[in-house]
């Protein structure tokens, strides 16, 4: 009889050091963060990807996954600033400077517009960026007129 309770106190022992040393490992040291770094950007597109001045054009932020709160997604155009409105006045296009993913969706999308005011001719090219947090996607259009 005495045997088997020195057994069954060794194998608790075992047991106990085996949980304590499996929820140690996993445990952060005390005031740090962990190292996780959750990824939510997919991609940036513009569809169709060439328009014809005042033609229509619509942009898509797609994560990848639903967001679970509506996720705020900057828009940015290099070397330039949005107008009071929020918007970015890029060779005639107008280009919001964010997009609302909505709670339970993986995708937003976007109207580019154009302004009945440019006087250029030729092909321009209008690169865009989405950013969130420190991830960046990005993805241009053609514009000719």
């Amino acid at each position: 009889m005495k045997k088997i309770s020195t057994l069954r106190r060794a194998a608790l022992m075992l047991v106990a050091a085996t949980v304590t040393g499996s929820a140690w490992a996993q445990t952060p040291t005390p005031g740090t963060q962990p190292n996780v770094t959750l990824k939510w950007l997919s991609g940036l597109s513009f569809t169709p990807g060439s328009v014809k001045y005042g033609g229509t054009l619509r942009g898509t932020v797609t994560l990848l996954r639903a967001a679970v709160n509506p996720l705020h997604v900057k828009l940015t155009v290099p070397g330039v600033t949005p107008d009071e409105s929020g918007l970015y006045v890029v060779h005639g296009a107008l280009i919001p400077s964010a997009v609302v993913v909505g709670a339970g969706a993986s995708q937003a999308t976007f109207g580019v517009s154009f302004l009945n005011t440019a006087t250029w001719t030729g092909t321009k090219t209008i690169n865009v960026i989405a950013v969130y947090g420190s991830e960046q996607r990005s993805a241009s259009f053609s514009v000719t007129r």
